[in-house]
């Protein structure tokens, strides 16, 4: 997002001078802003698409599906090394929560992962309205 406001900024800023140029750092500084990747339902016509959107316009393909099992959460670690020398590294870990949606024919599609739980399923709880289907917390033992 930084990196695409900053050539929004910077195509608005050079458009004066070198009007090619500032058209296409506006361009590619509106796709980077504007981009985005969801998850959307057709209920009646019983089919789904992932999408990614660029300039407010989704693209992907519409896929059929028959029923949608459950939604479920479960954790994960992440982890990523930090190099503050060139030489050593340290490692952090974090654990995440990943909400998944699970169709009938056992078919998975990834929906959200956030660092808090109550934040994953406020996310989560009007899709899983709208789809009439419970959701399962695979994190609680």
């Amino acid at each position: 997002m930084a990196l695409g406001t900053a050539l929004l900024l910077g195509g608005l800023a050079s458009v004066v001078f070198s009007p090619v140029l500032g058209t296409v750092l506006i361009v590619i500084g509106l796709l980077i802003v504007t981009a985005y990747r969801g998850i959307e339902f057709d209920r009646q016509a019983l089919k789904y698409r992932e999408y990614n959107s660029f300039v407010f316009i989704r693209f992907g393909k519409w896929e059929p599906y028959q029923e949608v099992k459950q939604i479920f959460i479960k954790t994960n670690i992440v982890s990523q090394t930090v190099y503050l020398k060139i030489s050593q590294g340290t490692d952090i870990s974090n654990e995440v929560y990943d909400a998944y949606l699970e169709f009938e024919n056992g078919e998975k599609i990834y929906l959200a992962g956030k660092k808090n739980k109550e934040k994953i399923l406020n996310k989560i709880e009007e899709l899983s309205k709208f789809l009439g289907v419970q959701i399962n917390d695979l994190t609680e033992n």
